[in-house]
């Protein structure tokens, strides 16, 4: 069995080339979650990131080598959902996904790993950009369907009185602080939906609770220092300043 993080950060190296053709940043799946299909290499010079198939790799080592760059292709799989939070459809809170577990030859995830344990891949339901949602033993014989369609309008809502209104309006001008949870899931929205001019969307949410090597940035400005815990702010700071591939290379898992 292999841990998909044990890949993440090797070098993809061209035979044939002798180049460092990129790095790997995620792997990509099925859409039910139950097969590895290969891995996301990104690289800086890359307008888009690319797919390495199983298939294309020639061998596994300290980096992974393919014959030529051609190995990589276009990117059209689904991203594994790697620091995501996972949710089970009863609404209990499971941890983040921080790592999987698939077996080499044929891709087959056996296990998910979150901070409360390990769970089947049968039992996912459904993931996206920021969730990962598991059936519930209480859920086992409920279907879950995704409905499509126009959104219904909102319901016209009927006037309160003055006092009532005033009331309102002074609770939505003075809104509660947020918490340095909530300020964080921010922090990862952001990266998510925001990628700085001209780059490609990425997924690095890998990177959190990684330990950093080396200091980030330069000596007058650094991102973050060595020993420092990647969080949600640094991937933030690496993200507008284009250290992203850097903070990857110069960091390991804690």
């Amino acid at each position: 069995m292999r841990k998909i993080t044990d890949i993440l950060s090797k070098e993809v190296v061209s035979v044939s080339e002798g180049e460092i053709s990129g790095i790997v940043t995620n792997g990509y799946v099925d859409e039910k979650l139950t097969r590895i299909r290969g891995y996301k290499v990104s690289r800086e010079e890359y307008d888009e990131p690319r797919a390495l198939p199983f298939r294309r790799i020639l061998g596994e080592g300290d980096a992974l080598t393919v014959r030529d760059s051609s190995a990589l292709e276009e990117f059209t799989g689904k991203e594994c959902p790697l620091g995501r939070k996972v949710f089970d459809s009863m609404g209990n809170y499971l941890g983040l996904l921080r790592d999987l577990l698939f077996e080499e030859e044929s891709g087959r995830i056996s296990a998910l790993l979150t901070e409360t344990g390990e769970h089947s891949p049968t039992s996912v339901l459904r993931f996206g950009k920021n969730a990962l949602l598991l059936r519930a033993p209480a859920h086992e014989k409920k279907v879950f369907r995704c409905r499509r369609g126009t959104p219904h309008k909102k319901a016209a809502v009927a006037p309160k009185d003055e006092g009532a209104s005033s009331l309102a309006a002074d609770a939505l001008t003075f809104p509660a602080e947020s918490t340095a949870e909530e300020r964080a899931e921010e922090a990862l929205t952001f990266i998510e939906r925001k990628p700085r001019e001209g780059s490609p969307k990425q997924d690095y949410t890998f990177l959190l609770g990684r330990k950093i090597l080396r200091t980030v940035g330069p000596e007058t400005d650094p991102i973050a220092y060595a020993e420092d815990i990647v969080t949600p702010e640094v991937l933030l700071k690496a993200r507008e300043r284009g250290k992203l591939v850097e903070l990857t290379v110069n960091s390991k898992k804690a």
